[in-house]
């Protein structure tokens, strides 16, 4: 005799399933047939297999340990059937989900038996790490919440729990939460855009054709909502946010290839010429594809502790070498060039205001417009009613912070950039017990350092050598920003206190 008592991830699913799951190799025929003979019973009593399960029932089965083990050990074993997994790039986990950085090439969902997908990593990784055990496999595996294509990198989203894979899998499925990728298309987009239409999948070839129009055969197609900013372009190129609305198959790259802007490495919907060129220089083989970020909705019960907060991924080493530039020339951007560090301190800020670490507040200096351009509804023209003082001011831990943010395209600051009441100001902060500071952005090379007021004396420049960062963040006890390029991290920032824990 077995007895199955049951718990969290067991509830709320009808008793056949259950017993469909611990005796996977069993035909149904088999299972039906010991229930109307009382061989399995639910809480002492016979059962037709429709009952739902509560937690604490008692499952039992009065079959011979043979008979049990038979249905049971048919097919690879466990330790086969997830041999060959790598360690996974773990995002955050808790005891119902785990967010993971798919590499690309791993697929989503194994296609044949011999494959092993993020699945079969994530179920070794909670064997490994003993949370979960052979025995709960008999009852339930833990399973993805959606999916990417094999050769796109990114966010992806297991159940550890029946509650996270199933209120996950609904908010994907409702489209409740908030999807973003990154990717790298042809030709020069300035413009954000907001485009729709449709898809029709060729089930012979897995390809998937884009339109915007109505004919006979394109009305059975599926409709499509794509949303994209450019981030930063060249004459070759286009690095884009892409907001996915609805989440087709392949919809991405159908989309921004039937608009003109195939994506690079995408050889199913792209410039084979093209791509060639970028696979032979820069090794690229798969489409420049990355789901970077996902923000999630109001949450309750379980999945509470995940209202409203915002995960990221960070982008595989190959694409980061694109996005900085590297042998690629000059990309220009859409309000990057003096922005760019302030986008990130900001989201900084809000990471840290989140995990209650410090408060920071972006001071505005006050303007007077002089022309406006009421198409784009933009300034063109303004003057400043005051002179600026310092950018942010805020408290960090206890600690009073203030600090201008710089960014310069240049090998070295020039240190009059830093002006003479800006300096005076950040002295008498320092004189009432605050902690005064200048962070200066590299743009040319992803890189910043903070310039702590008392060492930004004399005349000269700052250099970014790596002895003079090193000092700096040494002697920086009270708290610096970890500022990471592009706002690609998985993390926004890092914050130490005086004692140098985080």
């Amino acid at each position: 005799m077995k007895e199955l008592i049951i718990h969290d991830n067991e509830a709320g699913q009808r008793l056949d399933k259950l017993l469909r799951k611990y005796l996977s190799e069993a035909p149904g025929s088999f299972i039906y047939k010991m229930l109307r003979k009382k061989n399995i019973v639910l809480n002492g009593k016979k059962a037709t297999g429709n009952e739902h399960l509560r937690k604490g029932d008692s499952v039992k089965l009065f079959l011979a340990d043979d008979t049990i083990a038979k249905f049971q050990a048919a097919g690879k074993t466990v330790e086969e059937n997830i041999k060959n997994t790598v360690k996974l790039d773990v995002i955050y986990e808790d005891q119902n989900v785990i967010f993971i950085n798919k590499p690309s090439g791993m697929l989503s969902q194994k296609a044949k038996e011999t494959d092993v997908s993020v699945v079969e990593n994530v179920t070794a990784y909670l064997l490994e790490s003993g949370q979960l055990t052979k025995e709960n496999l008999q009852t339930f595996r833990p399973s993805i919440c959606n999916r990417l294509d094999r050769n796109t990198s990114g966010l992806i989203v297991a159940g550890k729990s029946l509650a996270g894979l199933q209120q996950m899998g609904e908010l994907f499925k409702e489209r409740t939460l908030k999807k973003y990728y990154l990717c790298i298309v042809k030709g020069r987009i300035t413009e954000p855009a907001h485009i729709s239409g449709s898809l029709v999948k060729d089930e012979k070839t897995n390809r998937v054709s884009f339109s915007n129009g109505t004919s006979s055969k394109e009305a059975n197609g599926l409709p499509i909502e794509t949303e994209y900013l450019p981030i930063a372009w060249n004459q070759e190129m286009t690095l884009l946010k892409v907001h996915l609305i609805t989440g087709r198959t392949h919809q991405i790259r159908a989309h921004l290839a039937g608009t003109g802007h195939p994506l690079l490495g995408d050889y199913k919907y792209g410039s084979k010429k093209w791509n060639d060129r970028y696979k032979k220089e820069w090794k690229i083989k798969d489409q420049v594809l990355h789901a970077y970020q996902l923000t999630m909705p109001g949450m309750k019960k379980e999945l509470e502790n995940l209202s409203e907060k915002t995960f990221y991924a960070k982008v595989p080493e190959t694409f980061w070498k694109l996005i900085k530039g590297d042998g690629m020339g000059t990309w220009n951007s859409r309000g990057l060039r003096g922005s760019t560090l302030e986008d990130m301190v900001n989201r900084t800020n809000e990471w840290y205001l989140e995990k209650n670490l410090a408060l920071m507040q972006k001071i505005p200096t006050p303007i007077t417009p002089v022309r406006m351009d009421k198409e784009h509804r933009q300034i063109t023209l303004a003057y400043f009613d005051q002179r600026s003082t310092i950018d942010y001011i805020g408290a960090v831990q206890g600690i009073p912070v203030c600090f201008d943010a710089k960014e310069c395209v240049a090998e070295t600051f020039p240190l009059q950039n830093i002006h003479e009441h800006q300096v005076e100001f950040m002295k008498n902060f320092e004189k009432q017990q605050g902690v005064a500071f200048v962070l200066i952005y590299y743009s040319s090379e992803i890189s910043y350092i903070i310039c702590v007021l008392r060492n930004c004396t004399g005349s000269g420049c700052v250099h970014r050598t790596e002895e003079e960062k090193a000092s700096v963040l040494r002697n920086w006890t009270n708290g610096f920003y970890e500022i990471l390029p592009w706002m690609l991290c998985s993390i926004p920032g890092c914050l130490e206190s005086r004692s140098g824990t985080s």
